[in-house]
């Protein structure tokens, strides 16, 4: 399954919109809770559907879905990893009011896991520009049974953020779970340098530059080692 793929629209654009002074917290699955919050796009295309109310036909629609899962051969897993899949395939090509319909499908075959979240996560920065948004649906996930590359796009966006210390004890934990994954090295330079370490987002970057699994773009690499002085 494709993720990760959104770690290079988060880096340059530090974006960030107010939040409501006591927001309601909702529950999206058993024992998950998130901020309700909302945009101006049709709910389909948002985190969670917008937390509106579902008519009786959009409810009837969400269990005629579930039935065509259970009736086409399918098993659940299948078929929620199918519409991930799809949600990844939209957000590469740019269209993030598609990866947020796959990504509310995958949610109501199986609610409540952490490749949703980092999804909805995605969503909510490329598309509605909200960075404290995409931080707290991030956070929600981590708690979640995580992949590699998930750590690695959650301290991303808190060195967007601006959240340095944050990123980098993020990172830190992605690079121990993940070892093998490029993508979370080169993120981990960038928190190091940041951090005032130039040695250490060299020897993070070298690390990146010898792994296949989660190539950073050569636009990062190029960068980090502009910055951090890396021979």
């Amino acid at each position: 399954m494709t993720r990760g793929i959104a770690t290079t629209t988060f880096l340059f654009c530090a974006c960030l919109l107010a939040w409501p002074a006591s927001a309601e917290k909702v529950e999206v699955a058993k024992g998950i809770f998130v901020t309700r919050h909302t945009f101006n796009a049709p709910s389909n295309e948002q985190p969670f559907y917008g937390f509106a109310s579902k008519t009786s036909e959009q409810t009837q629609a969400d269990e005629a879905m579930l039935r065509a899962v259970k009736g086409s051969g399918q098993s659940e897993r299948e078929a929620f990893d199918y519409a991930v899949k799809l949600g990844w395939r939209a957000i590469n090509a740019g269209d993030s009011a598609t990866a947020a319909r796959r990504f509310n499908q995958a949610n109501i075959i199986r609610p409540g896991q952490a490749s949703v979240f980092h999804g909805f996560a995605v969503v909510a920065h490329m598309r509605f520009h909200d960075l404290q948004y995409a931080e707290e649906l991030f956070e929600v996930g981590s708690h979640l049974a995580r992949y590699p590359g998930y750590m690695a796009d959650y301290g991303r966006l808190l060195l967007v953020a601006e959240k340095k210390k944050e990123a980098l004890a993020v990172l830190e934990v992605a690079v121990e779970e993940a070892p093998d994954h490029a993508m979370a090295w080169s993120n981990l330079g960038f928190a190091r340098f940041y951090d005032g370490d130039n040695a250490g987002a060299c020897a993070a970057l070298d690390k990146s530059v010898s792994l296949r699994a989660g190539k950073p773009g050569p636009a990062d690499t190029l960068l980090l080692r502009k910055w951090a002085g890396c021979s």
